[in-house]
């Protein structure tokens, strides 16, 4: 009784594991190249450096029942996400940074992005420039692809926006 109720327990992570993989699409324009694909299942990791326009995304988000935390990222313009690599059907729509604080400093200086972010005078920040990235990887999970890199370098654009709290977003 006890190994019929775990395997039926099971069965929904199991089915959830069986999703297809699209291949991915190294567009010819793009200046990175694979450096590791490890996997079916594993990120694809990619070295070199690319440049991006886009808007830089700074944000606080709940993070489980007890905290929260900041968060970065890039919402590429069709321009350069079509230069990125993706999953075949699936453009880049957004990266996650890993660096994203030191990248919001670099677009606003340390003094204004403390303000900003870190102190909490802003909930949500977007500003639009062009960055140049490295340790890009992606990856799909769950039917859903992913993108995370390392931004090197920022040109800010525009003037700091503070994006109001989006309805209904999970």
């Amino acid at each position: 009784m006890g190994v019929m109720l775990a395997v039926t327990a099971a069965m929904p992570l199991i089915a959830r594991a069986d999703y297809e993989i699209p291949p991915f699409v190294m567009p010819p324009a793009s200046q990175l190249k694979v450096a590791s694909k490890i996997g079916l299942r594993e990120p694809v990791s990619f070295r070199g450096q690319e440049q991006v326009s886009g808007d830089l995304l700074a944000e606080w988000q709940q993070v489980g029942s007890n905290g929260i935390e900041a968060s970065y990222s890039i919402v590429p313009d069709a321009p350069s996400a079509a230069r990125l690599p993706h999953f075949e059907g699936y453009g880049i729509r957004v990266i996650d940074l890993s660096n994203g604080e030191a990248a919001l400093a670099m677009m606003l200086g340390d003094a204004q992005a403390q303000r900003l972010i870190l102190d909490r005078h802003m909930k949500r920040v977007r500003i639009h420039g062009t960055f140049v990235i490295t340790d890009y990887e992606m990856s799909f999970e769950c039917d859903v692809p992913w993108a995370k890199a390392r931004v090197l370098t920022t040109e800010r654009a525009s003037a700091v926006a503070d994006v109001p709290e989006l309805a209904g977003r999970c």
